[in-house]
């Protein structure tokens, strides 16, 4: 999977290589640790590129700020980084997180964030990767009224592996959480995903919810997706789920009895999943580069 000529403009970006770092974005800038503040009207790119050795990135959005991000992890060596997130009172960040990795050894990204009062992080996450990886995010929701909006799209065939733990701490009053996971999974490809919400007791008032789905393309792939709720609080609402199968046979005879081929009814109910994830990223070129490796996954595969 090699990396496209569009993210090597460095433009706008905050790009971190190893241990060398170039900002040209309107991030204030100390070391490891940036601080986004006021009120952002383009998105700012933050590129990760082939990370060898551990590596942790501090980033701060400041108190009443708006941020748009994307987050891209790029690279064709192993890597090992950790993100951390901290969002002040009243911010909000819209992020597009996307990772092309391409190893044979395994990548590993940890993501940690935590979110004050009245603040809201939002982020679409869009993963296609070739090789394995290991995935972690830990989000503390850690003032009254913070708001987390997560959702997945992992597109996986052949050989490729990934693990991820998800893990959502309401630890103030009226927090709310939302995790949504759509996992596509084919030629033998493993998915593994662990989502966990804890409510802390005496935070009445808030909201975990966690919806898992995953569409298995033959027998040998694999997704397991494990949500998991600790609740020790009486005044608050949560719910999971999880619903992981092949394309059921009734769908597709409801399709194709309107007309569309099999090819066309597996394109439709694919469509479902990947159309929002392309239109969330907000950019032309980055969309078309994403459903180009996302086709060139579901054909290499023989799905469509």
């Amino acid at each position: 999977m090699s990396i496209p000529v569009f993210l090597k403009d460095d433009r706008g970006t905050l790009t971190v290589t190893g241990k060398k770092v170039v900002n040209n974005t309107h991030a204030l800038h100390d070391g490891e640790s940036f601080v986004f503040t006021g009120t952002s009207k383009e998105p700012a790119n933050i590129i990760i590129k082939a990370v060898k050795d551990a590596s942790t990135l501090k980033i701060t959005f400041d108190q009443g700020s708006y941020s748009m991000i994307r987050l891209i992890f790029v690279g064709e060596q192993t890597s090992d980084c950790e993100i951390k997130f901290s969002l002040m009172p009243k911010a909000t960040v819209n992020m597009a997180q996307m990772f092309f990795h391409a190893s044979k050894t395994m990548g590993r990204v940890a993501l940690k964030a935590t979110v004050g009062a009245q603040a809201s992080l939002r982020i679409d996450d869009c993963i296609v990767h070739d090789g394995i990886l290991d995935l972690s995010d830990h989000y503390h929701l850690v003032g009254e009224g913070a708001k987390l909006y997560h959702r997945t799209l992992h597109v996986a065939s052949g050989a490729d592996r990934a693990k991820r733990n998800q893990m959502v701490y309401h630890q103030a009053q009226a927090t709310v959480s939302k995790l949504d996971n759509y996992l596509i999974a084919a030629a033998g490809a493993k998915l593994k995903y662990q989502v966990s919400g804890v409510i802390e007791k005496g935070k009445k008032g808030s909201a975990c919810n966690q919806s898992n789905r995953g569409l298995i393309f033959c027998e040998q792939a694999e997704i397991e997706a494990d949500p998991y709720l600790f609740i020790d609080e009486y005044d608050v609402f949560a719910a999971h789920g999880a619903a992981i199968g092949q394309i059921s046979e009734d769908e597709m005879f409801y399709l194709q009895s309107r007309g569309l081929s099999e090819l066309e009814a597996k394109k439709l109910i694919l469509s479902g999943y990947i159309v929002p994830f392309i239109e969330a990223v907000g950019d032309a070129e980055y969309g078309e580069y994403i459903n180009s490796l996302i086709e060139a996954k579901i054909k290499g595969a023989g799905i469509v």
